[in-house]
């Protein structure tokens, strides 16, 4: 689950051309809900109103419940139930409040998700008619990869001699 996570906030920078630098949960609901794409018209279409809303308040407790559990943590938050289950992901919401309750995984079927968003990413990289996508990740690859700051080598590692 940790590795699957942390594919969220970096997707969102490769499509932006963005770092995500000081705006980690704005690029995370952004780049899960591009994986999650029909979440808010499956939720408009079972009749929650405000779906897009609700949908980026699931994308939120994900977010804090899930990857700041693991990132910070050691493991997820009480809002997060990890199971086998009909659907990658499903949630509850307080009856009283209207406010996320709690969130459902189903860890392959979430990684099925994920895996199939990168399939059609990559496809996307590769369709010549798609030079917007393809140069906002060469601009963050290079963002990233150029910096005003020079590495700093180790010292050579000592040699140990034998007597």
């Amino acid at each position: 689950m940790t590795l699957v996570t942390a594919y969220f906030e970096p997707i969102e920078s490769y499509h932006s051309g963005k770092s995500s630098e000081h705006h980690s949960k704005v690029f995370f609901r952004r780049g899960f809900l591009r994986v999650f794409l029909n979440l808010p018209a499956t939720l408009k279409n079972n009749g929650y109103a405000g779906a897009d809303q609700l949908a980026e308040d699931i994308a939120d407790n994900v977010y804090s419940h899930l990857r700041c559990g693991l990132f910070h943590e050691g493991g997820t938050k009480h809002k997060l139930i990890v199971r086998a289950d009909t659907a990658p992901l499903g949630f509850m919401l307080d009856v009283t409040t209207g406010d996320v309750g709690s969130i459902v995984i189903d860890p392959a079927k979430f990684l099925a998700e994920v895996q199939t968003h990168l399939n059609n990413y990559v496809g996307q990289l590769r369709n010549p008619s798609e030079t917007s996508l393809r140069q906002n990740l060469e601009t963050f690859f290079d963002l990233k990869m150029s910096s005003n700051q020079p590495t700093i080598l180790p010292p050579p590692a000592a040699i140990k001699k034998r007597f």
